[in-house]
């Protein structure tokens, strides 16, 4: 079955690190929700979503992230 990938700017439509908010602010908070829930559910990162987590992270002014581990 011949499958077609259609390329969108959605959020729902891409990964981390292929869609970002436009906004600087909502890219902080973007970039920590996304981190904590990861460090939440103890979900792996792999390379390329771990790197561009932590280029968000570099532009943030080391604001920490925040999370109670899921029960």
């Amino acid at each position: 079955m011949p499958v077609t990938v259609v390329r969108r700017s959605t959020p729902s439509a891409t990964t981390t690190f292929e869609w970002l908010p436009p906004s600087p602010d909502a890219l902080c908070r973007y970039g920590a929700e996304w981190t904590a829930a990861k460090l939440r559910w103890g979900l792996a990162v792999d390379v390329l979503e771990r790197d561009r987590l932590l280029d968000i992270a570099a532009g943030c002014g080391g604001a920490e992230v925040g999370f109670t581990p899921a029960p």
